[in-house]
């Protein structure tokens, strides 16, 4: 079934020979619900002269209906465009009245009338509409009647089928969302076109009854044809292909067309994507299937720029082409330069790799990292898969090697560190960089060997979470948590390397302490790292204009000595307040956090700013 513009209304149309003294056949016709399109008046005055009115409403205004009515009418959508006359006002009314008086058909209620009066002499005009509902038309009967009866006996020959349940309100949304499941459901199973050819409808004015009879022309079933590929450039034909979901000669579904399509989107490879089902069958007796495609621009250059008062500036930039070796591989070189960290790496992801669900990535960096905590220079490189387990989860296994030469309280240790990442994350956010509903839970688990000046053995776990709440439609107020929790069991702290540490504060930690701080510090207020981590954040996001948001935020967390979440040491849970401005743009929300710690130490600023592109979490 097309989509039709506006609210769908039933309307009485007699058809002589087909009724009896009490009954009455019904056509289904749209009326337009859009003031822009008024289909009963047209207004007379702008905004400054004519008529100053109000409108009233009496009678049958409940529910839903009543919210529909009051939407409905042109006399409250255009009441600041007054009408130059009280004539003028009163040709609107009349209009409203065939309006509403459809509205309560649509709705079932075919006795439903609405009356209008005038009283000029009130200042300004009242204008009251009085709503009589009458009692509901049930549905009575729904057939099906086929055109070709040679259909297999797969397709709906009963309403409940279609959603349709008899004894029920006849309204007029139902009736047409019936017309579109039974097309679906022929789409669906192999008849590429099957249309509704007519629908009937006899109305009992007795009994407030209603029959449907509904002809249905299946035609031809058949299988997919021939698929036939146009406006590909650099994108290997051979690869497309093996992202169609079917194989040729199996029975048509249009579900498979939707799934290849989105296939194709999310290769992100096409800035269009035009699937169509040819309009006759082939000499197989299948239907070919034509897809146009426009790529896109494969190669992109970006940078950043964020800074802390802790961190200072950090400066981000990199290339990429998605389509490297012409099958949406992605190749990117970013680097890193700051304060504390100074970056350069290479990243190659291979989507599909031996399977569909399944990528191929691999990586190489050199890394320079000056803390307060540790000082450390090294060269990595890795290889993981990444498969989609299922719509939300998705697992990663992977293999990493580096050489790192660490400084930590003037001893160096020059270590090579073997590891084995695995992570299963479960996503359901409606978004990455603003999320404003949905989860995210991520676990994650490192056996870890290193060798060199020393040889150790241990695992990193690590645990983390956040969700997202709207508390209004327009999504304008969010409800924003995190928490993360992890261990390292194997080894004490000190034969743990302190690069591979867990430490808490910052800007991606607790905000309102320095980078590394919370937790315990040695002689000298120097971060140690620790071998378990809590953390938690709460933030209220509110949207205040389109551009300007304001976000209200508390972090608190620290860091224990022990894998078990217990210390020697300070153990005390460092609490921070904060307020946020945000301003919103295409790529995602500039950010501008002001952090102030609640039950700082003396070795704690006053504050601490932040300034990055995207949420905090």
């Amino acid at each position: 079934m097309r989509s039709l513009p506006g609210a769908l209304v039933l309307i009485l149309i007699s058809v002589g020979a087909a009724a009896t003294t009490n009954e009455q056949s019904e056509v289904l016709v749209p009326v337009s619900s859009d003031p822009a399109q008024p289909s009963q008046e047209t207004p007379e005055a702008g905004d400054t002269v004519g008529v100053d009115y109000e409108v009233e409403f009496e009678g049958s205004m409940s529910g839903k209906l009543g919210d529909l009515i009051v939407e409905s009418s042109l006399l409250v959508t255009l009441v600041h465009k007054k009408p130059a006359t009280v004539s003028a006002l009163e040709r609107r009314a009349v209009g409203d009245v065939k309006r509403l008086e459809a509205v309560l058909k649509s709705d079932g209620y075919y006795d439903g009338n609405v009356d209008y009066r005038i009283d000029a002499t009130a200042d300004p005009v009242i204008v009251t509409l009085t709503v009589a509902r009458g009692d509901p038309y049930r549905l009575e009967s729904f057939d099906i009647v086929y055109v070709d009866e040679r259909h297999d006996d797969d397709l709906p020959v009963s309403p409940q089928e279609l959603g349709v349940q008899l004894g029920r309100r006849v309204r007029a949304p139902d009736v047409v969302a019936s017309e579109a499941r039974m097309e679906s459901i022929l789409w669906e199973r192999g008849y590429p076109f099957g249309t509704v050819q007519d629908r009937l409808h006899v109305v009992d004015r007795i009994t407030h009854m209603m029959r449907i009879t509904m002809t249905v022309d299946s035609g031809p079933k058949a299988g997919f044809g021939p698929l036939i590929i146009e406006g590909l450039e650099d994108v290997r034909e051979s690869y497309i292909r093996r992202l169609c979901p079917w194989e040729p000669g199996q029975q048509y579904d249009r579900r498979l067309l939707d799934e290849y399509r989105q296939n194709l989107l999310d290769t992100f490879l096409f800035g269009s994507v035009a699937l169509s089902t040819a309009t006759g069958l082939d000499g197989a007796g299948d239907v070919p299937i034509s897809l146009r495609l426009a790529e896109r621009p494969f190669r992109t250059v970006g940078a950043g720029l964020s800074w802390s008062t802790d961190e200072g500036f950090e400066v981000n930039a990199f290339w990429e082409h998605r389509n490297v070796f012409r099958e949406d591989e992605d190749l990117r070189v970013e680097t890193r330069v700051g304060k504390i960290e100074q970056s350069l790496a290479t990243l190659f992801s291979k989507p599909r790799f031996r399977r569909n669900d399944q990528t191929l990535l691999a990586g190489v960096r050199v890394l320079r990292e000056n803390t307060d905590a540790y000082k450390e220079t090294s060269l990595g490189s890795g290889v993981a898969l990444q498969r989609e387990l299922d719509e939300l989860w998705d697992g990663k296994l992977g293999l990493t090697l580096e050489l790192s030469d660490i400084t930590e309280n003037q001893e160096d240790r020059t270590l090579w560190i073997l590891g084995m990442p695995a992570s299963l994350v479960r996503d359901s956010r409606d978004d990455d960089m603003d999320p404003t509903r949905g989860t995210r839970l991520a676990l994650g688990a490192a056996p870890i060997l290193t060798a060199g000046d020393e040889r150790n053995a241990f695992v990193i776990t690590d645990v983390a979470a956040s969700a997202y709440k709207s508390l209004r439609r327009d999504d304008r107020v969010i409800v924003a948590a995190r928490t993360r929790v992890g261990s390292i069991f194997g080894e004490s702290r000190a034969e743990v390397p302190a690069s591979k540490r867990f430490y808490a504060g910052g800007g991606g930690s607790i905000r309102g302490y320095q980078f590394q701080k919370v937790g315990p510090l040695d002689d000298q207020n120097d971060p140690i790292g620790g071998r378990s981590v809590f953390e938690v954040s709460g933030e209220l996001r509110w949207r205040i204009t389109e551009r300007i948001g304001l976000v209200p935020f508390v972090d608190g967390g620290t860091v224990f000595t022990n894998p078990d979440f217990t210390t020697d040491e300070d153990a005390t849970i460092r609490w921070a307040a904060g307020l946020g401005g945000r301003y919103y743009t295409a790529i995602g929300p500039v950010r501008l956090d002001v952090a102030f710690p609640i039950n700082g130490r003396k070795v704690d600023d006053t504050f601490q700013f932040y300034i990055s592109i995207g949420q905090a979490f």
